[in-house]
């Protein structure tokens, strides 16, 4: 059962495959799909150890590096190359349809992925991303993939009633957010489960307190026999996370046990979105991904990147320009923190220098009007940036970044070469 520690790889923090004689199969492409893996790349099979979430994250570097590789799963492209299936398969077309990163609800390798950022002491991400997956990704017309065996449509109805399934074998769920204010299971013996939810609404996604048979219950996951033996499970939902403090005894089973207790103050480790607008992933920032309209144009100029919190000089060689918009998929934070946001700008084609002017608005919101990169930045090839502090998403998770030329534009397109998004105190 320990045995995957033998094919993960910290150089590239990836699971891989072996060769016969214990090295590494070379060349490696974290995209590609097939080879030592079954319907999916390394990103769909990363956290495959759903019997072992600490072992895991010892393996990984701790609970920050957990957390960021889940951050990172989930935003960005769903980039697929079909490696040794040598064509598209319905399961990458599937994940490529929506904007959840490598995240493939469409098929099962990743049903327990999600439910890993409880492992990891963030329990707030497993209920917002868990409550985005409900809510988006299943209609009265749809299932994100193909009903194997009822796979889908159970990962929907255990979800629903707020009981998340991380460990096959193991007999306890992970709390997550419920959609209905009253549930009754009939269950062993005649007897009746009542789950009840107070607050429940689409801007309620953060579990507040739990109680089991009139008794606080403070573990994230509760126990299948609990649960049979009938009587009142009762969660409150809020529209942000609490803080609160995870003993050992709160996470979820492990075979490695959890021997430290993990400070949750519900805000995300360092940056959690950097996106190379038009661009592919260079460094820590993956490749374009969650916008709508616009194009992209690519040009070969020596910025200047002397600018604080500019981006690497690469960055500023693409750009997405015209009118579009990005939608961020956001939770929210504990009361008192925010998010910060840098928009990264440069003007690197001398015919437009000073001839385009652009409007920006967050959630609606106009934060720059009129805005000339050539002029503010003082001259081409010069990278610029714009921090905005104090940031919420909006009541239903998200953060909408809308550009569009300014009336009074020569050039009737807006430009932007790269966003970051992190958590603030």
């Amino acid at each position: 059962a320990l045995s995957y520690q033998n094919v993960y790889d910290p150089a590239t923090t990836f699971m891989r495959g072996k060769n016969v004689d214990g090295s590494w199969q070379e060349p490696f492409d974290s995209y590609a799909w097939g080879g030592p893996f079954i319907e999916g790349s390394a990103w769909q099979f990363n956290f495959t150890v759903p019997h072992d979430p600490t072992g895991l994250t010892s393996l990984m570097g701790g609970p920050a590096k957990v957390l960021g590789k889940l951050d990172r799963f989930l935003y960005q492209p769903p980039t697929f190359h079909p490696g040794t299936y040598g064509g598209v398969i319905h399961e990458m077309a599937e994940m490529a349809a929506v904007d959840f990163g490598q995240y493939d609800q469409g098929n099962q390798p990743v049903h327990s992925f999600l439910y890993f950022y409880a492992a990891a002491g963030s329990p707030w991400k497993t209920q917002y991303w868990t409550r985005r997956v409900l809510d988006i990704l299943y209609t009265p017309d749809s299932l994100p993939g193909d009903e194997d065996n009822g796979e889908m449509g159970a990962w929907y109805v255990l979800n629903a009633l707020g009981l998340g399934p991380l460990c096959p074998g193991v007999p306890e769920y992970v709390l997550v957010s419920p959609l209905f204010p009253t549930a009754h299971l009939h269950v062993a013996k005649g007897k009746t489960l009542r789950i009840e939810t107070t607050g429940v609404s689409k801007e309620n996604a953060y579990i507040q307190s739990v109680s089991l048979k009139g008794q606080a219950h403070s573990p994230l996951c509760i126990g299948h026999q609990s649960l049979v033996e009938g009587d009142h499970l009762h969660l409150i939902l809020g529209p942000q996370p609490p803080e609160r403090r995870l003993e050992p005894s709160d996470l979820p089973f492990s075979l490695s046990a959890p021997t430290a207790a993990v400070a949750y103050d519900g805000s995300p480790i360092g940056p959690i979105i950097r996106i190379n607008c038009g661009g592919e992933e260079i460094g820590r920032f993956v490749g374009d991904a969650f916008v709508h309209g616009g194009s992209i144009s690519h040009r070969e100029a020596r910025v200047d990147t002397s600018a604080p919190h500019a981006a690497p000089a690469a960055i500023y060689q693409t750009e997405r320009h015209g009118e579009f918009s990005y939608t961020l998929p956001l939770p929210a934070l504990p009361a008192g923190r925010t998010y910060t946001l840098r928009l990264h700008f440069a003007e690197a084609l001398d015919e437009y220098a000073g001839k385009r002017r652009q409007n920006v608005s967050l959630n609606g919101q106009k934060v720059l009007q009129g805005f000339d990169v050539f002029t503010e930045a003082g001259g081409v090839n010069k990278a610029i940036v714009r921090e905005f502090t104090g940031l919420h998403p909006s009541p239903h998770g998200s953060l909408v970044i809308a550009f569009a030329p300014a009336p009074d534009s020569p050039d009737r397109s807006a430009q932007i070469s790269a966003i970051e998004v992190e958590a603030g105190g």
